[in-house]
C-alpha cells in the first residue's frame, strides 16, 4: 500500500516571525501539527532566506510527489525543481 505523500510548508516561529519548514506529509495530515515524516528544507519569509536537502527533493520528485501551490512557488522561485 502506497502511502499519499504530499510536500507542504509548516509553520514554525513567533508571533510575527513566521518561518515555514518544507516537510514531507501524509495527505490527511495538518501541517500545523508538527507531525511529519521528513523535513527537507526552510524558508524564512522575513529575510527571503531559503535552503533545501537537493538530493532527498530529487528523491521525493522522482516518486511523483504531491505539492501543495505555496511549497512549489517557492522551490520555482529559487530554480530548485523546474516546472
Amino acid at each position: 500500500m502506497k502511502k499519499n505523500l504530499v510536500l507542504k510548508l509548516c509553520r514554525f516561529g513567533r508571533k510575527h516571525s513566521p518561518f515555514y519548514r518544507l516537510g514531507i506529509l501524509p495527505a490527511y495530515r495538518n501541517p500545523n501539527k508538527n507531525f511529519a515524516l521528513e523535513y527537507i528544507g526552510w524558508y524564512n519569509p522575513l529575510t527571503k532566506e531559503f535552503s533545501v536537502k537537493q538530493d532527498r527533493l530529487d528523491h521525493y520528485v522522482s516518486l511523483n510527489i504531491q505539492m501543495t501551490p505555496s511549497a512549489k512557488s517557492i522551490l520555482l522561485k529559487n530554480k530548485t525543481i523546474s516546472k
